[in-house]
């Protein structure tokens, strides 16, 4: 019984042509949203620097770009990508993520400048995205998610950059993978 299920999943996803992204992807969590607020850093001599913050119209086709999936936890999310109820929900989710859960890959270069200036700049990032998030009318507010864009000759989501895919996939497997209490499950074919 397990084979066939894992056949089946193997033709949707050849058929489908969907993305190791795409195959955790939680889009269908993101059907109401409207709106994308986006911190934006400029790349520069190797390093980011913190820009602004900006609102966009959110964009369906984009949600690979966006990577959006909850832990089960729902402490923070696997990437910089959350739904924003609030800014102060999100401030905790992010001070986590950048926090704690970053740590685990802070040995990448990208990662390791996004921590150091968003810790640098948090204060300043959590105001703008407060002001931006107060722009937007009610029903907005309620649709709304916040993530990170990177821009160096052009502006590039998290979606874009190999190592938020791999946070992205290796995280979402263990998910699949592991028991309530930590132990990992061996597939046996």
């Amino acid at each position: 019984m397990l084979k066939a299920v894992g056949e089946l999943g193997e033709y949707i996803i050849t058929e489908e042509e969907l993305s190791p992204e795409e195959i955790f992807s939680q889009k269908n969590k993101l059907s109401k949203i409207q709106k994308v607020v986006c911190v934006v850093f400029d790349e520069k001599d190797n390093n980011l620097e913190y820009s602004g913050v900006h609102s966009e119209k959110y964009d369906s086709t984009k949600s690979d770009k966006y990577l959006y999936r909850i832990f089960n936890h729902r402490r923070y999310d696997l990437t910089p990508t959350a739904r924003m109820a609030s800014v102060e929900k999100v401030k905790k989710r992010w001070e986590l993520w950048f926090g704690e859960y970053s740590k685990n890959y802070s040995n990448d270069k990208l990662i390791k400048s996004l921590r150091e200036e968003f810790d640098r700049n948090k204060d300043e990032i959590f105001e703008d995205i407060s002001k931006q998030f107060d722009e937007l009318d009610k029903k907005e507010k309620k649709n709304t998610i916040l993530t990170i864009k990177i821009k160096d000759n052009e502006e590039k989501y998290v979606g874009d950059f190999k190592i938020f895919r791999d946070i992205f996939r290796e995280e979402a497997k263990k998910k699949f993978f592991t028991r309530k209490y930590g132990q990992e499950i061996e597939s046996k074919d």
